[in-house]
């Protein structure tokens, strides 16, 4: 089991950004004409693989550290991408350990991003 979350966000971000698992299934459901201008690896926390891409106005900092944030609260992070379409953010992850982070800590994390992502006017 994973959870896939779609946010629509109320402005839209002016910029593309992926980290992905490529071990995860739905790695393959990215598409190449949406993909962003710059791809690189990074190895998480954890010791995995993720793969990198993302437009300059929105870096590889970010996405490790957005990637950090979310695998504190859940299993894991598979997928995180960033569009200017709707859904906005896409975020597949593991589900936390209920012994250890509830679902409202993961939901308040997921929120407390999505908000920063939101362009200012």
């Amino acid at each position: 089991d994973f959870v896939i979350l779609r946010l629509s966000l109320v402005r839209s971000p002016l910029y593309r950004a992926d980290a992905v698992d490529p071990r995860a299934w739905t790695a393959a459901h990215l598409s190449d004409g949406d993909r962003p201008v710059h791809e690189s690896d990074w190895t998480d926390g954890a010791g995995a693989a993720v793969r990198l891409r993302y437009d300059p106005e929105f870096g590889a900092v970010e996405l490790e550290r957005l990637w950090d944030r979310l695998a504190r609260v859940s299993g894991g992070p598979w997928r995180i991408s960033i569009r200017p379409t709707i859904p906005h953010v896409e975020i597949h992850l593991l589900p936390p350990d209920p012994e250890r982070v509830s679902a409202l800590s993961l939901m308040r994390e997921v929120r407390e991003i999505a908000t920063a992502l939101i362009p200012a006017r």
